[in-house]
């Protein structure tokens, strides 16, 4: 294993079939889109696969430049039969260079199976996980939780001499807001939100959602709101307590049924995205969709908190009893106006 430097990229330049490892949750995938734009743009003709988790599949699919996206179907720890089959696949196509964004023990041990010639890796954050000493002919080294993910990932690579694009950016076509059941009319004047997030203790208590989208709406009556949620049973029995608290139904409510391309195109047609340290508010980055967000404090902060002044951003310090207690309804209400614009007029969005 040699510490890759700046001549990585003119050792492989000539690669023709490569494969990335993308894992993570929805989030991340989504950061990995200008890395992933940037290697297509360093191998113009190279055949490229991407192995991701099988639920950001679909979103991958929407960006140019991927020739094969491979959904990893299975946890991101552990090996089951199923995964060993899959992996046995990747060796047989025969890969020139795999390039491994994650470093994890699971993804090194991917990489290894392969067997790509060259496979590159990055050394993780956490210094227990040792597969990468040993899975990667080459290993990048670069400083976390400095800067947003995305940078990280495009500065890793513009070091190794990598041609780099280093926008955080992706649309999807506007007739994508049509397939999810949303009038394209009311492209830019809705507002969304995502009421959870997988993780009690980053969550906000349902009474405070509540007040906030009643406040909201009492506010802003001309934007109708749409809600989307997992179809996990917590995520479900809180979306069930929210809506009753309401006082006006939602424009739309989506429990589990929107894959991830169909998600990304709820928030790109939004006028405003209301979420948790989650996928929702990366994407809103991402879809240039301003962005109202309430975080956690975390030695990470930094990797995934959006850019102001068009993505607000509440910090809470320690979570308390059903998740954040410390940020109130009415902070978010009036980030959500500023966020909208003095006026409140409907955001237009490009097709």
């Amino acid at each position: 294993m040699k510490i890759a430097d700046s001549g990585f990229f003119s050792a492989v330049r000539s690669s023709r079939k490569i494969l990335i490892i993308v894992f993570g949750g929805l989030g991340d995938v989504v950061h990995s889109v200008p890395a992933l734009r940037s290697i297509r743009l360093s191998f113009p003709k190279a055949r490229i696969d991407v192995l991701a988790p099988a639920s950001a599949a679909p979103l991958l699919r929407e960006l140019e430049g991927v020739d094969r996206v491979i959904p990893h179907r299975g946890k991101q720890a552990g090996w089951s039969f199923e995964n060993l089959r899959q992996y046995w696949a990747l060796f047989g196509r025969r890969y020139d260079l795999c390039i491994d964004l994650w470093g994890s023990n699971h993804s090194s041990g991917i990489a290894w199976c392969s067997g790509a010639r060259v496979r590159l890796g990055r050394r993780p954050l956490e210094i227990w996980k040792r597969a990468w000493r040993w899975c990667h002919t080459h290993i990048a080294v670069y400083p976390y939780q400095k800067e947003a993910m995305h940078t990280q990932w495009t500065a890793m690579l513009a070091e190794l001499g990598f041609a780099v694009d280093r926008r955080f950016a992706l649309r999807l076509g506007a007739a994508r807001l049509a397939s999810v059941g949303i009038d394209p009319a009311l492209q830019g004047r809705y507002i969304h939100l995502s009421p959870s997030t997988g993780d009690p203790a980053r969550d906000l208590p349902v009474p405070v959602l509540a007040e906030m989208l009643n406040g909201i709406g009492r506010r802003l009556p001309r934007f109708p709101q749409v809600l989307s949620t997992t179809a996990a049973p917590r995520d479900c029995e809180r979306l069930t307590r929210l809506l009753a608290l309401l006082e006006r139904p939602p424009l739309k409510v989506f429990a589990g049924e929107l894959d991830t391309a169909g998600l990304y195109a709820l928030i790109q047609g939004a006028a405003l995205s209301l979420s948790a340290d989650s996928a929702p508010v990366h994407i809103a980055v991402a879809a240039d969709t301003p962005s109202v967000s309430w975080f956690l404090q975390n030695p990470g902060i930094r990797e995934y908190l959006p850019p102001a002044p068009r993505h607000r951003a509440l910090i809470a310090t320690e979570p308390r009893g059903d998740g954040i207690c410390t940020i109130a309804a009415r902070q978010l209400i009036e980030l959500a106006i500023e966020a909208l614009g003095e006026d409140s007029a409907p955001r237009e969005v490009a097709g």
